[in-house]
């Protein structure tokens, strides 16, 4: 599920994630992980060397303006126990416009989508 928290220049988007466990539902993170608009969520196929998992990418806003091109922050999770667990945190090399932060993800090797596109009434404030 992916809450928003809709801002002045951005808005906020809260993942939590239920998977099946042993045959019973389980919530797999214990607080919900944050993507900003700029930012995003991919749970699936990462590439052959990570497997599956999810990949949550924000950009770092260290300089510049809101809207310009940023480093984007890119955390990997799997799934270990029935609960995510974070295996990585990598910071991208490149700096990628606004509306192209996914694009981070292919420094990693992971070609994805940002899945929050799929829900219709937060897809509708990605804009």
């Amino acid at each position: 599920s992916v809450g928003l928290f809709t801002g002045g220049s951005d808005n906020a988007y809260f993942l939590t994630l239920f998977a099946e466990v042993g045959g019973k539902i389980v919530r797999l993170n214990s607080k919900p992980l944050f993507a900003n608009v700029q930012g995003g969520f991919y749970f699936g196929y990462l590439n052959k060397r990570l497997g599956y998992g999810l990949a949550v990418w924000n950009f770092e806003w260290a300089t510049g303006a809101h809207y310009s091109e940023h480093k984007y922050a890119i955390d990997i999770y799997r799934i270990s126990g029935g609960q995510l667990k974070r295996i990585s945190h990598t910071l991208s090399k490149k700096a990628y416009d606004s509306d192209k932060g996914i694009d981070s993800l292919l420094e990693l090797g992971i070609k994805a989508v940002d899945q929050r596109k799929g829900i219709p009434r937060i897809k509708d404030t990605l804009n």
